[in-house]
Formats: structure tokens, C-alpha cells, sequence
């Protein structure tokens, strides 16, 4: 996220946002007749068969599940905007000023492997979606989809531990715009032309069914079909395009494993500019209506983005993806830019350097290095506000950037001092202590240890957490060992202590 993005918020699964009447709740019962399997796998063990419903997270503990393990996501989606839907179905809406419909329709095919033996287990999707169908490798399944998020999936045979088996699931819906919560939609949201998708920390389930973990990253596909004319935009490479009728489908693939709420859609009027830096394609996609003085000066920050990707590569190891680029939207009012893997999402007002640094920064922290728990999110935005302050202190002929970087930081934490950086709670997730609390003391770490330890605890926890998820204690014992000093003294006053740091 952007250091713009710091007020409250409290983010849920199943947000309003997506229209199909009230929250219900539906069960359906399969056919078991000719050509169910007699089981998936050798059961073995006496674990339990029911995954929970739950994957742990200390703030969303309905976020994410128990007993599987997404391996892919194949998602073939059609989207289609307001303008372009019956007016029969818009009539059917009273929508306020500058708000729009759409409508979202198609099917998920996860390839999940069962960690434990399961007779049911869930993923996440919002109530609000219509779920047609589900199918376990091509036979349908009983499910029961909750009003609390919870799509409850029970096989026709048990699911030995190890598995792996492909879970298909049917859905659409009319949606509108998401609800701002102190500040910021999570979701997806329909704009005069198409759709532009932001969804940390728990609005994927808003568009797909998903294992919704920070750290249960998978591969993705996309068949994005969209109204001819328009340009359908996702994660990764862009690998085909067909155009039927007055539909065009546009294909991309990311193999780069990705976590769920990293995973964007983006429809609209877009131009498309295209660079490279160090044999890395970047994919620029800019609406068309965004007026003529402001699309130059937006050019003129991307065009910088070779140049920054070289730069932070050399503070941070090599770039970690397939591709790069970003996606500008002149109804974007998500409250904030978001960091999708290899497709940052940026709001127009906040296209300058400062931003696009941070965003880039994350593809490295908070991307590729994945949170185990989302109270630890400091390791994704205090790194990449430290990235901000490092373009700066490059960019610049202003050799105390850095410190009057440190000092804005220390001023914009005026009324913030009693967030704890390592625990803000879900309704400070965004807060100023994440950023500028949690970049004041990178700073300060980096003029206590020097140079050149800050760059080698940085290039190591890259590389030794790129696949597993991180955690705070993890970031305290790297820096301690490499620092080769007790850095409590350091760490305890600024991470894990309320109040104003002595000497701040």
C-alpha cells in the first residue's frame, strides 16, 4: 500500500459490495450416481476429516482454511460493465453519484492439495455471489455457501492427506461498489467503463473463491472476457488474445506463486505503454479520460520506473518477478494504490515518484517475502517506506534526504505514538506507526549498524524468507546476527513498546 493509505479500517470477509440480494445461505446436494471415484487417494491416519474453517490469522481468524494447500487458481471470468448490461437489470438500482454496476460471471478451478485427510473442507467466497455449481475433478459435490463467507465443500469420498485434486466452482453476480471503510473499498469496484480490483488484506473472496492467506501463495491463470473494445488487464504475462463477436478474451499467466489478495482484474479504456529494465518487461495500462496535462506528468514518473527497478535491485537482489508494470484509472477511488504482484494498481492523485517507489519496493517485501501473520504487516510497509526514502536519497542532490526523511516521519507520528508497530490491531492495520513508525526505525537501525550490514540484512531476508512466511522475530534475529550486536536496546522502544522513543 501507499503511505497514503493510513486511516482505520476494519476489513471483513464477505463485505458488502457485491450485489445478489440479501445474505443467504445456500445448500446443495449432489448426484453421487454413475462415475463418482471411489476415493481421492489412500486414506491413512486417524486425523481429523474436517478442515477448519479458519486459517489462524490473529486479526481474520475466518480468513483462510484448514486442511488444503491452493496450488492453482485457473480463473476464467467475463466481466462486463454498466453501460453494457440490460436496462432492465439497471433499473433495478438506485445508485448514487459516480457510482457504477457490473457484472461478474465464470468459473474457478483451484488445484488444491489436502494437507490432512478430509471428508469437508471450505474456501472463501462472499455470500453475495451466486454460486451455480461445484465439482471435485470434473463430479459434482454437496456444498452449503454461508452468509459468513464460508463456500463448505463435501466430497463424494474422503480426500486422503497429499492429494491433490481440482475443485471447480460456478458463480456471478451483479456488484456495485464496495462500501468505504474509514477511508478505503476493499474489493472490487465497478467504474464508468469497467472494474479496477483492490484487495488487501481480505477482499479477494470478493471475486473468486480462494484459500485467503497471505502466505498460501499459488499460481494463476486468467480468461479475462470483456466487451469489445475495452482491454482486460491481470497479474504476470500477458499470453493471448481473442477477440469473438463483440466480446474480446484476454489470457495471462503468472508462475510466480502469489498470494490471493495480490491477485488483480482490471477493465477499462486503457493506452498501453511498454518498457524493459535488466530483460524485465513493464506493462504500462493508462486510461484514455485521464486529462491530457495529467496523463503527461504520469508518464513522465512511469518512464522513471527502469530506473528505480536497477536501483532497488542492487539494494534489495534481483527483481522477483516475470514482469512489472501498472495500471492507472481515473475512477480509481479506492482511497489508496495497492502493490498487486507485478501489476501496481495507482491512483491517479498519487502517481508521483514517492508512490511509485513504495509500490515497487513491495514486489520484494510483501510480495515475493510474505507475511505469516498479518499483525506483522510493519515488514511489508515500513521496508517499502524505507525503499521510498532510498530512491530519494538516490534521486536527489539532497545528501540529508534521508534524515529529513527520518524527520517527517517522526513528525507525522504526532498523534500515533501509542500504536504498537509490531500489533497495531485490525483497525489500525494502516496506521502511520506501520509506516512511518516502522521507517524511523530502519533508519535508525541503519545508522547504528552501518551501510553495509542494513544491505546485507536486507538481500539475506529476501532470499532466506522469499518462500516461507516471515515474521518479526525472524526480521529481529537476522538483524541481531548480521549486525553481530544487541540491538534491544533498539527494537524494543520502537517495535514493541507504545509511546515516543526516547531520542525521536
Amino acid at each position: 500500500m501507499s503511505t497514503a493509505r493510513r486511516p482505520r479500517v476494519t476489513a471483513m470477509i464477505g463485505a458488502a459490495g457485491v450485489l445478489a440480494g440479501a445474505a443467504w445461505t445456500l445448500s446443495i446436494t449432489a448426484a453421487t450416481a454413475g462415475g463418482a471415484p471411489a476415493a481421492y487417494g489412500t486414506p491413512s491416519g486417524t486425523e481429523s476429516t474436517i478442515g477448519s474453517a479458519g486459517g489462524g490469522d490473529q486479526y481474520y481468524p475466518m480468513a483462510g482454511n484448514g486442511g488444503i494447500d491452493a496450488q492453482h487458481y485457473d480463473l476464467d471470468l467475463s466481466y462486463t460493465p454498466e453501460k453494457y448490461l440490460p436496462k432492465a437489470i439497471r433499473d433495478q438500482y438506485h445508485l448514487l453519484k459516480g457510482e457504477h454496476l457490473g457484472r461478474i460471471e465464470g468459473t474457478a478451478t483451484v488445484a488444491i492439495r489436502a494437507t490432512q485427510p478430509l471428508t469437508r473442507f471450505d474456501l472463501d467466497l462472499s455470500s453475495t455471489l451466486h454460486v451455480r455449481s461445484v465439482t471435485i475433478n470434473g463430479h459434482a459435490v454437496a456444498y452449503a455457501h454461508r452468509a459468513d463467507g464460508e463456500l463448505v465443500i463435501t466430497p463424494q469420498r474422503l480426500i486422503a492427506a497429499g492429494t491433490r485434486v481440482s475443485v471447480a466452482v460456478a458463480y456471478g453476480a451483479i456488484i456495485r461498489r464496495p462500501p468505504v471503510v474509514n477511508g478505503f473499498s476493499t474489493g472490487l469496484i465497478p467504474t464508468a467503463d469497467g472494474v479496477v480490483l483492490s484487495a488487501e488484506p481480505t477482499g479477494a473472496p470478493t471475486w473468486f473463491p480462494c484459500n485467503d492467506l497471505p502466505h498460501d501463495k499459488a499460481t494463476y491463470a486468467f480468461n479475462l472476457t470483456v466487451p469489445r473494445g475495452l482491454v482486460g488487464v491481470s497479474n504476470g504475462l500477458p499470453v493471448g488474445k481473442r477477440t469473438t463477436g463483440n466480446t474480446t478474451a484476454y489470457q495471462w499467466r503468472t508462475n510466480d506463486p502469489m498470494a490471493p489478495y495480490l491477485a488483480e482484474i482490471a477493465v477499462g479504456n486503457y493506452r498501453i505503454i511498454t518498457r524493459s529494465a535488466m530483460g524485465v518487461p513493464i506493462y504500462d495500462y493508462i486510461d484514455r479520460d485521464i486529462p491530457s496535462g495529467r496523463q503527461r506528468k504520469i508518464d513522465a514518473v512511469l518512464a522513471k520506473v527502469p530506473q528505480m527497478m536497477r536501483y532497488l535491485s542492487g539494494q534489495f537482489g534481483p527483481y522477483p518477478f516475470s514482469s512489472y508494470g501498472h495500471i492507472v484509472d481515473k475512477d480509481l477511488q479506492a482511497g489508496a494504490s495497492m502493490e498487486n504482484q507485478t501489476r501496481t494498481l495507482l491512483m491517479t492523485d498519487e502517481a508521483d515518484e514517492a508512490t511509485v517507489a513504495h509500490e515497487l519496493t513491495h514486489q520484494w517485501f510483501g510480495d515475493q517475502v510474505a507475511l505469516g501473520q498479518w499483525r506483522d504487516i510493519w515488514l511489508n510497509e515500513s521496508l517499502a517506506t524505507w525503499g521510498e526514502w532510498l530512491w530519494r536519497h538516490h534521486s536527489t542532490t539532497d545528501h540529508e534526504s534521508l534524515a529529513a526523511s527520518y524527520r517527517e516521519a517522526v513528525r507525522d507520528m504526532s498523534g500515533s505514538w501509542q500504536t504498537v508497530v509490531t500489533d497495531p490491531g485490525a483497525d489500525d492495520l494502516f496506521s502511520d506507526a506501520v509506516y512511518a513508525r516502522g521507517g524511523a526505525m530502519l533508519y535508525r537501525l541503519d545508522r547504528l549498524i552501518g551501510d553495509s550490514a542494513m544491505s546485507t540484512i536486507l538481500h539475506q531476508w529476501v532470499s532466506m524468507r522469499r518462500r516461507q512466511p516471515a515474521s518479526t522475530a525472524q526480521f529481529v534475529t537476522l538483524a541481531t546476527r548480521v549486525s553481530g550486536r544487541d540491538l534491544s536496546g533498539l527494537f524494543e522502544p520502537w517495535l514493541f513498546q507504545p509511546g515516543k522513543p526516547r531520542g525521536a
